[in-house]
């Protein structure tokens, strides 16, 4: 992990944060098939994460970013860092994590179901948080997976394409807007309740 030279203020602001974060829900949960067995987990997404915490982090002076890198040499790969700054301009940040995009999806697919795994496992990881079961990134190492929402409220249908199974809900300090992520590609309309 690199740092700044002095962390002691943004240490004590995680600290702070760390005492006011809300309760990480492990709503979702995935099932995976391979050729020898089949077994489920339970998960929490990544919005639920940066949900349950960006608001104490933003209160405390705090500030969350994420870099990817696309390598295709040896194989198609994310490495994916976490970088935490301070308003003081003390920073730390996680070392790269590589995950390897070698499953059966168009690349673009892989590198955004990796990047999305890697940027929740570097979230937790920099903000020292637990939110999940390890799925060892099962759709970028090709393996058959799928997710389920576990049950929740309903949610209304997309006033764009009418959907109700890929809609989500903003949490309430983001203002609450639902988004569609419906069709190849996405849908993505926005709307407030």
């Amino acid at each position: 992990m690199k740092h700044s030279e002095q962390i002691n203020e943004l240490v004590a602001a995680l600290a702070k944060a760390k005492s006011e974060f809300l309760p990480i829900e492990k709503n979702r949960t995935g099932k995976v098939q391979t050729e020898k067995a089949s077994f489920s987990y339970d998960y929490a997404d990544l919005s639920d994460v940066l949900g349950a915490t960006t608001p104490a982090l933003s209160k405390n002076g705090l500030a969350l970013s994420h870099d990817a890198t696309v390598t295709r040499e040896p194989v198609l790969a994310v490495f994916v860092t976490a970088r935490l700054e301070h308003s003081s301009g003390q920073w730390k940040e996680s070392s790269p994590l590589e995950i390897p995009c070698d499953g059966r999806m168009g690349a673009a697919q892989l590198i955004g179901s990796a990047d999305t795994y890697g940027r929740r496992y570097t979230t937790c990881s920099i903000l020292g948080v637990v939110a999940e079961s390890d799925d060892d990134g099962t759709i970028a190492a090709g393996q058959q997976a799928e997710t389920v929402k576990k049950d929740r409220a309903p949610l209304p249908p997309c006033p764009k394409c009418g959907n109700t199974d890929a809609v989500i809900v903003g949490k309430p300090e983001f203002c609450g807007w639902f988004v569609c992520y419906a069709k190849k590609g996405g849908c993505v309309e926005k709307w407030q309740a």
